[in-house]
């Protein structure tokens, strides 16, 4: 059912070579089992795969019954061949045969349901093997555990690889595995009978009712190109419905799902590079699927409505994100079993009801991001939201908009607050703007919107674990060092973006007497004070944004280790900036920097200034600026721009210099040493 012969031809190895390949995988053989071991390597008809798998089933094993046990297994495998496709199964069979567990087996088989050479997040996969009920446990966190287990047994076994795969919720690289081609065929050959796998096959319509057996369990048709589901399957023991990828669907008949009873997984989601802009309703017959655990909607970008959710008790994960609901599913509060629910970017009509967010009280994971925050809750209810979110003694992951400072401080504020692993926190307008200038809605993030800080000054709540922080309309702000009262207390800080503050002139102005420089010294944790800018030294990343005052990044006499660690500093749209750096001075902060990016700032004339004595000495020998980390320099449209720097830059790592758009004026490069 739903399996495609694939014609492969195999290279096999000699036998000296097999063997050696064995003993690389098998890790450590003893004397006493040396010898059937390498009848066990010989039985593997020189098949690189096979071996691989092989090898690792016997991975440990040092039981010489063990051995003769594999070795007959192979020999009747043998006995039984009528072809060399049968040869590959077989060999490869053999690693799955061995899994300890049919808890295991069922993980494995269900790595099939995905497109071949399909990148697996391994956090999604765990999620989907406790969604499907192949994991089971008595809490969230046994489950995950227990699915982290069987992730390692995979692996250990060769039967899955491990990759590195791009993670839509997070923005980041994260940890995934693949299914080789041919461990993927054996498994869709385990599992024809109750398995149907049409994934990334360019289908257009969904397979005939014929096709879709009483016994099918379950079934996968991502990434095809499907446009109308139109049929009415019987199958009363499907769990799993893969149906994600197909951007084209248009429109499910009524009673797609009136046999479906069994169904724990339905993922109808699209991705945002590939959105769904043609489904508008779903059939009211997914409110009678009383055992669903898991309803992926994401990216059906016209989805409008949801039928009730009344009956849907287990109901664990629900993804509503970037699709056009204007109001919640009714029944939402029966959902009392609910782990994850993503609004993220909902633009509802109505406010969500007072105590709803709350009687969610197994949510792990909670996205609000971007739903307006007078449809979050009302005016002067900000403690009440704040208290309905301390309320969920589970969650670890929330994105969600505050109206102000005070409202934000009663929830990250509270006695009650215990920490998240995941936030992106946004207070009063213009939330998203660091999704755009960091390119990403980076973890562990707050933003801060506001025209008047000084009403705040005691609302300096952050996370302790904090990674990122971006300020819009600061309109009093001349410079970071007045942040102090804010900041002061962040000590993981990795990224800060200044975004539209108005009266900021630089990011950094040390003292010039004796005894301030003192004073700051002490401020930055190299003295025996308490610090307050220690943030500065843990910075890897500065974006600055529509700043019309600011005419330089730094000023007085640079005090390291101040922005030791920085590692990309980028600039756009500052029409005042003169010069990043005044002065070559400034250089000596920046040891550690990657790339410099400038864009769009019309009075820019200089990367790094001169000052009087500066520029004396480079008259008569050129000096020498040492950037010894960084590998990319970007220049876009700087219509003034004349100099990068008069003198000579040291930056052996350099790999990229990019000029583009209207740079009129510069008509020369620095003098670049370095290898």
């Amino acid at each position: 059912m739903g399996c495609c012969a694939a014609i492969v031809k195999v290279e096999t190895l000699t036998e000296e070579e097999a063997w050696e390949l064995f003993l690389d995988k098998v890790d450590e053989l003893t004397p006493e089992v040396m010898s059937t071991a390498k009848l066990v390597a010989k039985e593997c008809s020189g098949l690189p795969l096979a071996i691989i798998t092989v090898a690792a089933a016997m991975r440990g094993n040092g039981d010489l019954g063990d051995w003769k046990i594999a070795l007959n297994d192979l020999r009747n495998f043998s006995n039984r061949i009528i072809d060399s496709e049968d040869i590959v199964f077989e060999r490869l069979k053999f690693s799955y045969d061995r899994l300890p567990s049919e808890k295991l087996k069922k993980s494995f088989l269900c790595c099939a349901l995905y497109p071949e050479d399909y990148e697996i997040l391994a956090r999604e996969l765990v999620d989907f093997w406790i969604m499907d009920g192949v994991v089971e446990g008595r809490s969230r966190q046994d489950e995950l555990l227990e699915g982290q287990f069987i992730l390692k047994k995979l692996k250990d076994h060769c039967l899955l690889e491990s990759v590195e795969t791009y993670d839509v919720y997070y923005h980041e690289m994260s940890d995934g595995v693949k299914m080789h081609d041919l461990i993927r065929d054996m498994a869709l050959r385990i599992t024809r009978k109750h398995f149907m796998v049409k994934a990334g096959s360019l289908l257009q319509v969904l397979p005939s009712e014929v096709a879709w057996e009483e016994v099918l369990e379950r079934a996968s048709f991502m990434n095809n190109m499907i446009s109308k589901v139109s049929i009415s399957p019987r199958c009363p023991k499907l769990s799993t419905l893969f149906l994600g990828g197909n951007h084209f669907i248009s429109s499910i008949t009524h009673d797609f799902f009136i046999h479906m009873q069994c169904l724990r997984v339905l993922d109808l989601r699209c991705h945002w590079d590939k959105a769904n802009h043609h489904l508008e309703s779903l059939p009211d017959s997914i409110s009678e699927l009383v055992n669903l655990h898991d309803l992926r909607l994401s990216w059906c970008k016209k989805l409008k409505k949801v039928p009730s959710l009344a009956k849907l008790v287990r109901l664990r994960r629900l993804e509503l994100n970037n699709t056009a609901i204007e109001e919640l599913p009714e029944g939402m509060e029966m959902l009392g079993k609910l782990n994850c629910l993503n609004l993220h970017l909902v633009s509802l009509r109505e406010t969500i009801p007072v105590g709803l967010i709350s009687k969610l009280s197994a949510l792990q994971e909670l996205y609000l991001g971007g739903i307006e925050v007078d449809k979050l809750y009302d005016v002067g209810s900000g403690e009440s939201f704040a208290n309905e979110l301390l309320s969920l003694k589970e969650l670890e992951n929330l994105n969600t908009s505050f109206r102000c400072l005070s409202d934000y401080a009663s929830y990250v504020g509270s006695s009650k607050f215990n920490g998240l692993k995941f936030f992106y926190l946004a207070v009063g307008e213009g939330y998203g703007y660091l999704y755009f200038h960091l390119g990403v809605p980076p973890r562990a993030t707050v933003q801060l919107s506001y025209s008047d800080e000084g009403s705040a000054q005691n609302a300096h709540f952050f996370p302790q674990n904090t990674k990122r922080v971006g300020i819009n309309s600061f309109n009093d702000l001349t410079r970071l060092n007045e942040l102090g009262w804010l900041i002061k207390d962040v000590r993981e800080l990795v990224a800060f973006a200044i975004d539209r503050c108005n009266k900021i002139e630089c990011i950094w102005w040390w003292s010039s007497s004796e005894d301030e420089k003192e004073e700051e010294l002490s401020l930055s944790g190299t003295g025996t004070g308490t610090s307050s800018t220690c943030w500065l030294q843990c910075l890897e990343r500065i974006d600055i944004w529509y700043c019309p005052k600011l005419y330089t990044l730094f000023k007085g006499i640079p005090i390291p280790p101040f922005f030791f660690c920085l590692k990309v500093l980028r600039i756009v749209d500052c029409h005042n900036l003169k010069n990043v750096l005044s002065s070559s001075r400034f250089s000596q902060l920046l040891q550690n920097l990657e790339e410099i990016w400038v864009g769009q700032c019309d009075e820019l004339e200089e990367l790094i200034g001169e000052e009087e004595e500066e520029n004396r000495r480079n008259v008569e020998t050129p000096i020498a600026v040492q950037f010894p980390k960084i590998k990319k320099l970007v220049f876009r449209n700087l219509p003034k721009l004349k100099s990068i720097w008069r003198g000579v830059m040291i930056c052996d790592s350099l790999k990229e210099v990019w000029v583009y758009g209207n740079c009129s004026e510069l008509k020369k490069l620095p003098q670049f040493k370095g290898e």
